[in-house]
Order: structure tokens, then sequence, then C-alpha cells
């Protein structure tokens, strides 16, 4: 079977060995395409034509910070036979945990535009799901650089706040809440951590317009060269109790949110 392996990448520091640890694959039946340096939502626009307009038999799609630590291409194909769509949770260095995930699909699958700017990984049309949650054949940002590393807090707080959703997932909300709050718990492991908790706090401080529109641009790159040096140790009232952090969930999404979430709970 064909498998086609779509790259998406914005400058991340993982993506040559993202890069080599395909090619070390076992399996050799399959093309690849990048999209570099593109909007998100633009990217993932490009992705998803791409893959209906081939002839494969499955597609991969495979972030430039997605590291294959496992040979599972052979795996992978063959359960596209029977599965249309196929998560495979990875591994998280950011927060030390496991979370979705890498994707690959059947060809029966088909995609729709959605409309949103942030969650933009569209569910395809699909008949049948499979979800490898405890397979650790993928590393997640295993050596982020500095700018990337700000870019991620700032990427999961926006998806937190969702300011470009009319209707909130509230379960999308928490989820990547989740992550953050993590993050902060191995903050003090690598300075990088850090650099994550100041993205999400400028999104949290209001910043999330502008940000929105350029969370991976110009005016994201100015905010971190102000914030970079900056100590997050400021922020630990907020973070480090449980009761804290969730109040703080609670009163942050209710700022942006009407007070009758449509999806989810807040």
């Amino acid at each position: 079977m064909k498998l086609l392996v779509g790259m998406l990448s914005h400058g991340e520091n993982e993506r040559q060995q993202a890069i080599e640890a395909l090619k070390n694959q076992s399996y050799k039946d399959w093309d690849f395409f990048e999209i570099r340096d593109k909007p998100n939502k633009q990217a993932h626009q490009e992705l998803y034509a791409t893959f209906m307009s081939s002839n494969a038999d499955c597609y991969l799609k495979l972030d430039a910070d997605m590291v294959l630590k496992a040979d599972i291409l052979e795996f992978l194909v063959d359960q596209s036979r029977s599965t249309d769509l196929t998560m495979v949770y990875v591994d998280d260095w950011p927060s030390r945990s496991n979370i979705p995930g890498m994707q690959i699909f059947s060809n029966r699958c088909k995609w729709e535009d959605n409309g949103d700017k942030l969650i933009v990984d569209v569910v395809p049309q699909y008949r049948t799901m499979s979800i490898l949650r405890e397979r650790r054949w993928v590393d997640h940002m295993p050596d982020p650089h500095d700018y990337e590393s700000f870019r991620y807090g700032v990427h999961k707080a926006l998806k937190v706040m969702q300011p470009d959703r009319s209707r909130k997932d509230g379960q999308k909300a928490a989820a990547h809440f989740m992550i953050l709050k993590n993050i902060w718990k191995h903050r003090n492991e690598d300075r990088r951590r850090k650099l994550m908790i100041a993205g999400a706090e400028c999104v949290f401080s209001g910043q999330f317009r502008q940000l929105l529109d350029d969370y991976a641009g110009e005016f994201s790159r100015r905010v971190f060269e102000d914030e970079k040096d900056n100590d997050v140790a400021r922020y630990s009232q907020l973070w480090n109790s449980e009761i804290n952090a969730n109040e703080r969930f609670r009163r942050l999404v209710r700022r942006v949110w009407p007070r009758n979430p449509a999806d989810g709970k807040t």
C-alpha cells in the first residue's frame, strides 16, 4: 500500500530529526511532501487538500516536532486497511504526559473546513477509528528551541481561551489547560518549560487577540523578545495549588465565554 506522508513545519528544532526517523523506518513504500512556514490554518487546509487529491492508499500527518522512536509504519499502514482513522498518542516532553497525537488516515477519509483558526486538526468523515494510547512510539517536542517553546505555550493558552470560536469547546479547553498545568509542575527541570509558561501568560493577560492572528509570526516574536528573560515565579500563586489553578481556569474562561457555553462545561 502506498503511504503519503505530509509534514507541517514552522522552524521546529526537531525537524531534521523527525525526517531522519521517518527515513529509518523499515517500511519504504511512501512519498513525502512538506508544507513550510505557512499560517497554521492555511497549512492544514493545504495538507488535507493534498491528501484528498493524491492516489495514495493512506496518509500520515507528521508534524515537524514529532519524532518516531519505533519501527511502526508498516503496522500503521496495515491498520489503515480496516480502520479509517488511527490516533497514536505521543510522549509530550513539555508536559511529561501522554497526549494526542499523530494520525494516520485511510483514503476513505474526507475533510471539510470547520472554520476554526486554532483547532485546525479537522476530524474527517470516517467510519472506523482506533486510538492507541499506551504505545510509546512517538516523541513530541523532545528538543525545542527557545522561541518554539514560547510559541507552544501561546498556542496551548489560545486553545484554552478559543477567542476565534463563538461556540466554545469546554472539553478541549480543559485538556489544554491540563497540559499547561503539567508543564508548570516540571518547569524547574528545564528553562524552556518556563518559556512555555511565559507564552501562555501572555495570552491569559489579554494579548490573545493579536496573538491569535500572529502566534507564530512577527508580533509573537516581538512579544517573545520582551518576555523571554522575565521570571515566571511571579505566577506561582496562580499555578502551585490545584485549587488555585482550577479556580483560575474557571475565571479565565468566564472572561471570554458566554455564561452558558454551547459546547462542553466550564
